[in-house]
C-alpha cells in the first residue's frame, strides 16, 4: 500500500533518487554523494563508468560488500553491474571491458578505525550469529573480548620484525592469538598495516584461505593414534612414490634425508614428511578430510588433492587452525572462536553471550533471548589430545630437525610449524595451558618467498615473542598436571616399540592397554659373544 502511494506521488526516477540518497553504502556512508567522497574523493557527477558501478553494487549488502575488507567481492559484483548494463543496452560490451579493466584507487578510511580487522570481523560475526537485519536496526551494546595490551603487543612485534623479514621476500605478517577454554579472541593482526593498499593490508589474512604446510600433521597423527597406534608405533622415513592418475607424487623430507623406521613421536616433533604420508594413507585419505571438515574446515575433495594432504595442500583459515590446536591443551575439547563477550539490545535484553564464559544466570534478572551452544564439544579423546600434546612440548625431541637453540624452544608451550613446498605460506603455531598463538607470514599476492624460509625464520621469531609474553610460570604446560587417568608412561627402549632393557630406558606415554609389552634384546657382554664362538669353532 505504502509503494503505491509512493508511486501515486512521484516518478519513479524521483523515487530513485530518494533511495539512492538515504541508502547505507557501508560503514558512515549513507547516500550516494556521501559514498562518492568517502570512497573516490569526488562529487558523483565526475565519477566515471568504472567507479559508478563500483559504487552501484554496494547497497545489495553493505555489510559483506566492504571495499576495505572485501575488495575482491565488491570488484565482482561491479562485474555483474556492467553486465547488467550491457544486456540493457545501457552500455556497450566495449565500454564494459574497459570498466572493468581500470584499477580503482580507493581513499583511505577518513576515520582510522582502532583495531579495524577484528572490529569487521566482529560485525560480521554478530551479523551471522543475529542476522543481518538486527545489525542494521542498531542500538546493540557490544563487549567484545579483544585485550588491548595483547593486541597492541603483537601488532608491535610484527611492525619490528618485518624488516629483517624483507631479505627473505616477506612483505606481510599476521598473527591470531585465542584463548584455549573460551574462544575468546584476544587479538587479531590480520596485516602489517590495515591501511596499506600496497599489499592489499585490508585483507584479514586471518580468516583468507591459505595452504597450511606441515601445520596439518598434528591432526593426521590425532587420527593414526585413535587407531590403536601409539607414539612408538613405526613408520618407514624411506624413499617412497606414489602413482595419482597419469601422474606421480614423491615426497621428500625437509633436508633430503631418509631415517629408516622412526616412531611417531620423533616424525611428528621433527615434522618429517614421508612418515605423515604413510600415515594418511593408513587413516585413507578420504576419513582425514572428513575429520577436518567436522573441525570446521573448509571440505576438501580428497580425490583432489589425494595423499599431499599430508603435507598441507588443502587449504585453511587461520582461525579455524587457532581452534583446532587449542584442542589439544583443553583435553581434545574443541571450543568455538568468539570475538564477543554478550551483546545487548535497545530493551537491554541479552541477545547473545559467550557460554563459555557465562550462564544466563550469570545475568540476573536480565530477560534472555538467545539460546547458545554448548560450550565445547569432544573431537578427540583426552588420551590423543595428551598424547599430541606431550610430542609438541618435547623440545629435545625436535632438536634433531630444529636445532638445539631455536626459537620454538619454550619451556611449558608446544609448537608446530608449516611451510608449503612452492614457498607460498610459512606458519607457527602454537599453545600453553590458556593461549592459542597462530602466525603467518608471506606475500598476499601468493608471491614465492626466499627459499631460506624454514621452520624457525619467517613466522617462528614473531611467534616466539608474542607467546614468550603470555607464558607464565602459572599457565606453562606441566605433562603430569594434564596426565589424564587412561595414560601410563613406561620406560622403552629408544626408537623402538619394546619395554626398555639394559641402559636403554626412555619414558614414553601410551594409552593404557596399547603399550608395549614385549621387551627389546639386549646386546651380549663382548665376552659372551667370544665365548660362543671359540665354541661354534
Amino acid at each position: 500500500m505504502y509503494a503505491y502511494r509512493l508511486e501515486q506521488l512521484y516518478s519513479k526516477e524521483e523515487i530513485l533518487g530518494f533511495y539512492l540518497n538515504t541508502v547505507s553504502f557501508g560503514g558512515t556512508s549513507y547516500g550516494i554523494e556521501s559514498a562518492s567522497q568517502t570512497y573516490f574523493g569526488k562529487p558523483t557527477k565526475d565519477l566515471n563508468l568504472a567507479e559508478s558501478a563500483f559504487l552501484a553494487g554496494l547497497p545489495a549488502s553493505p555489510t559483506e560488500l566492504n571495499p576495505y575488507t572485501n575488495f575482491d567481492s565488491v570488484t565482482k559484483r561491479q562485474r555483474e553491474v556492467l553486465s547488467t548494463m550491457v544486456e540493457a543496452n545501457k552500455i556497450t560490451f566495449l565500454d564494459a571491458q574497459t570498466a572493468m579493466n581500470e584499477k580503482l584507487k580507493i581513499n583511505e578510511a577518513s576515520t582510522q578505525i582502532t583495531f579495524p580487522h577484528f572490529v569487521y570481523y566482529s560485525r560480521n560475526f554478530i551479523s551471522d550469529t543475529l542476522g543481518e537485519e538486527v545489525l542494521k536496526k542498531g542500538g546493540l551494546k557490544v563487549f567484545t573480548s579483544i585485550d588491548p595490551n595483547v593486541q597492541n603487543l603483537a601488532q608491535n612485534i610484527i611492525t619490528s620484525e618485518m624488516p629483517s623479514l624483507k631479505d627473505l621476500k616477506i612483505s606481510n605478517a599476521a598473527a591470531l592469538i585465542t584463548k584455549n577454554r573460551t574462544g575468546e579472541i584476544s587479538a587479531m593482526v590480520g596485516s602489517i598495516n590495515y591501511y596499506d593498499q600496497t599489499i592489499d593490508g585490508n585483507v584479514n589474512i586471518t580468516t583468507a584461505l591459505r595452504q597450511p604446510g606441515s601445520a596439518l600433521k598434528p591432526f593426521i597423527y590425532s587420527l593414526y593414534l585413535g587407531q590403536e597406534n601409539t607414539l612408538t608405533s613405526q613408520l618407514a622415513d624411506s624413499p617412497m612414490t606414489l602413482k595419482l592418475g597419469s601422474e606421480t607424487y614423491t615426497p621428500k623430507d625437509y633436508d633430503g634425508k631418509f631415517r629408516g623406521n622412526v616412531t611417531v613421536h620423533r616424525a611428528l616433533a621433527n615434522s618429517l614428511n614421508i612418515p605423515a604420508v604413510r600415515a594418511i594413507e593408513k587413516i585413507g585419505i578420504e576419513n582425514f578430510a572428513t575429520f577436518m571438515k567436522d573441525l570446521g574446515f573448509d571440505p576438501w575433495g580428497a580425490e583432489r588433492f589425494g595423499p599431499a594432504l599430508a603435507l598441507g595442500s588443502g587449504e585453511v583459515r587461520m582461525v579455524n587452525m587457532n581452534k583446532a590446536y587449542a584442542m589439544f591443551p583443553n583435553n581434545g575439547q574443541e571450543t568455538q572462536i568468539s570475538p564477543i563477550r554478550y551483546i545487548l539490545n535497545t530493551q537491554n535484553e541479552l541477545v547473545y553471550f559467550n557460554p563459555c564464559l557465562y550462564k544466563k544466570e550469570d545475568f540476573g534478572d536480565v530477560t534472555v533471548k538467545y539460546k547458545p551452544q554448548p560450550c565445547s564439544t569432544e573431537k578427540v579423546s583426552k588420551e590423543i589430545a595428551f598424547l599430541i600434546t606431550s610430542v609438541l612440548v618435547d623440545q629435545k625431541a625436535r632438536n634433531e630437525t630444529f636445532g638445539v637453540r631455536n626459537v620454538l624452544n619454550i619451556e611449558g608451550v608446544g609448537a608446530k610449524t608449516g611451510t608449503t613446498n612452492d614457498f607460498r605460506d610459512n606458519w607457527t603455531f602454537g599453545f600453553n595451558q590458556d593461549y592459542t598463538v597462530g602466525v603467518w607470514v608471506g606475500n598476499n599476492d601468493n608471491t614465492p618467498m626466499g627459499k631460506v624460509v624454514s621452520g624457525i625464520t619467517g613466522a617462528a621469531p614473531i611467534w616466539n615473542k608474542i607467546i614468550s609474553y603470555l607464558t607464565t610460570s602459572q599457565n606453562r604446560i606441566v605433562l603430569e598436571n594434564l596426565k589424564p587417568a587412561g595414560i601410563i608412561s613406561l620406560n622403552v627402549c629408544p626408537g623402538s616399540n619394546t619395554l626398555a632393557c639394559g641402559g636403554c630406558a626412555q619414558a614414553e606415554y601410551y594409552i593404557s592397554g596399547t603399550e608395549p609389552t614385549k621387551h627389546c634384546a639386549p646386546p651380549k657382554p663382548p665376552e659372551e659373544e667370544k665365548e660362543e664362538d671359540d665354541d661354534e669353532e
